[in-house]
Formats: C-alpha cells, structure tokens, sequence
C-alpha cells in the first residue's frame, strides 16, 4: 500500500502548472489531448496515451511513470525537426504541423528532464504559459474605447453605414479558420463596438492567446484587410438605396400606354416639409442615445 505522504510530492499546485503548459501546448497548436496517441500510433513512436494526457491536463496524476517525460521529449524532439513520420492521414499531419515545440528562452529544446522538472516544480512554465496579469479597469476601457473608434473609422472609410460594417465584419469572422471568436465573445463585442459595454479586465483577459495576440484585434484587422481587397469583399447595399436606383430606371407604365401621371400621383407624400418636429425629435433621441450596429 502506497504511503499517503507520498501524494504531498510534488505539490498539487506543481501538477496544476504543469497541467495548464500543457493544456495551453495543446490551444497553441490547436490540437486534442488525442492528438499526441493518434500520431504516435501513425508514425510508429511511443507516445502519451490519451486518458493519461487528459489526467495530467488536469493535475489527477500523482505519481506518473518516468517513460511518460520521456514520451513528451520525443514528441518534442520530433515537433523541432519536424520529423513527423508516414503519416497516411494528410488532415492528421496537418495538424501535426501546426504545432510548435516547447523550447527554454534560449532557444534550446525541452527535454524529458525538463518536462519531469517543470511537473515537480522546479522548472518555471514557458513564457507563453505563465499566467499574465489582470489588466485594469482603465487598460479595458481604452481597449474597448480603440476597438470601437477602428470599427468606426472603418466604416466611415468604405461608406459603409454601422449596420452594414457590423453583418460585414460578422460574416468575415465566421469564415475565418480558424476562427479567432467564439460566438458570446462575438456578441461580446458588437456592443463594445456600439458603446454600449466597455469589456471588463476579466474580459479583456480571455481574448488574448497564449501568443499574447488579442483576437478581437486579430478580427478587425483582418476584416480591414478584407475591406481593402474589393468591393467583392463588401456588404451589399442598404434597401433604400437599391430602390432609389431602380427608380432611375425608365418606368414600364410609359412602355404599357399608361400615363406617367399616376406614379408622380404616389409621390406626392415624399415632398411634404412639415415633419420637421419630428425630424428633431428623433436627432435628439440620437444624441442621447448611441446609433445601434445590429
């Protein structure tokens, strides 16, 4: 029977570091806690079973087996030479190829002792993997206040009303792979970028990748890129407008021998000028209020 002390060494706070480099690895890559058993199994190399890689993600093994640090720096030996084996599955090996390995900030590769040091708390966690720093309360406004002003200086630079920029920039995240915002995050900021929410330093947080890049920038940017390539890549143009051009079109009732009189009939409604008080109305519930984008 195993000594209970035993399960005091290393530290649970050691494990669930070394539980969140890897579970930040695998975001990094994109890949699975499967991905590593489904390559060694392809490729022919002894590599992590997948159940043990879940429980090590999630600091439930206390004591693992020495050949599992020596499995993690094999699978990062071949990650650095990019020696990924015959791998028959090309979606596979794709993904394989995504990854990067882990390495000190000297460039030098991660080995099993390295992985075994970090996992007993006596290697620190990659840059990458560290925890970052709440922002404050003034670095989530000025964030949320910038995206905001970029969306709108977008807009206005490709005549392109709110509404229309925001279902352009939605549908461009979707198509995005791999996608850079989950589906709350994107509603998320639609209000940011109405002014009606400013993110919150938890927020805030989240959307920055173990990369350190802050994926709603990563989104606008890449929609202005989009915006720059063509007219292909815009919005269609808002109803009003469409109707406004097919009216420029020459009118079928003079080519049916009706008169044209009737149509200017039905236009009359359209020069009246004494809505006025209602025109000023609604300007002062626009200054009060900000223009939705939705």
């Amino acid at each position: 029977m195993a000594n209970p002390i035993h399960a005091l060494y290393p530290p649970q706070e050691a494990r669930l570091a070394f539980g969140r480099t890897l579970t930040l690895w695998l975001e990094r890559g994109g890949w699975s806690h499967d991905i590593p058993l489904r390559w060694g199994k392809a490729a022919d190399f002894p590599a992590v079973a997948d159940s043990t890689f879940n429980k090590l993600q999630r600091g439930k093994i206390e004591q693992p087996y020495p050949v599992t640090f020596i499995q993690l720096g094999l699978m990062n030996a071949r990650l650095a030479a990019g020696d990924y084996g015959p791998i028959e599955d090309q979606a596979l090996k794709e993904r394989i190829a995504r990854q990067k390995p882990i390495t000190h900030e000297d460039g030098d590769l991660w080995v099993a002792t390295d992985f075994f040091a970090h996992f007993i708390g006596e290697e620190q966690a990659p840059a990458w993997a560290r925890q970052r720093p709440l922002p404050t309360e003034q670095e989530a406004t000025e964030a949320s206040n910038q995206a905001s002003e970029q969306f709108r200086s977008l807009a206005g630079g490709h005549e392109l009303s709110l509404p229309q920029a925001w279902h352009g920039l939605a549908a461009h995240v979707a198509s995005m792979r791999p996608r850079p915002l989950t589906g709350d995050e994107l509603e998320v900021l639609r209000t940011v970028l109405s002014g009606w929410h400013l993110w919150s330093p938890q927020q805030l947080q989240a959307l920055v990748d173990v990369e350190g890049v802050m994926r709603a920038e990563l989104a606008l940017s890449s929609w202005a890129k989009a915006l720059e390539q063509g007219p292909a890549s815009e919005p269609p143009e808002p109803p009003d407008t469409i109707g406004a051009k097919a009216k420029e079109v020459p009118g079928r009732a003079k080519a049916a021998g009706t008169t044209a009189t009737k149509p200017a009939t039905k236009a009359k409604p359209q020069a009246r000028s004494k809505p006025k008080p209602e025109a000023t109305a609604q300007s002062k519930v626009s200054q009060s209020s900000t223009p939705s984008i939705s």
